[in-house]
C-alpha cells in the first residue's frame, strides 16, 4: 500500500494485491462540508469504478 497527499488536500491510496495483477486506487477528496471517495482498479470482471459521498451532518456526537 502507498499513500500520498495531492494538491487540494486529496489523499490518494494505492493498494497492490500480492501475487495478483490487481491494483486499486482510492482517492479521498474534501469538497466543502463533504468527503468524496473515488475507487478504480486496473483489471476486473466484476468491480467497476465508483464514487461515494459523505456529508457532515453535525459537529456534535450523539
Amino acid at each position: 500500500m502507498e499513500a500520498a497527499w495531492e494538491e487540494g488536500g486529496v489523499l490518494r491510496l494505492t493498494v497492490v494485491y500480492v501475487e495478483t495483477p490487481y491494483v486499486a486506487w482510492y482517492r479521498l477528496v474534501p469538497i466543502r462540508e463533504r468527503l468524496e471517495l473515488r475507487f478504480s482498479c486496473n483489471v476486473s470482471f466484476t468491480l467497476q469504478p465508483y464514487c461515494a459521498e459523505a456529508e457532515r451532518v453535525s459537529d456534535r456526537l450523539p
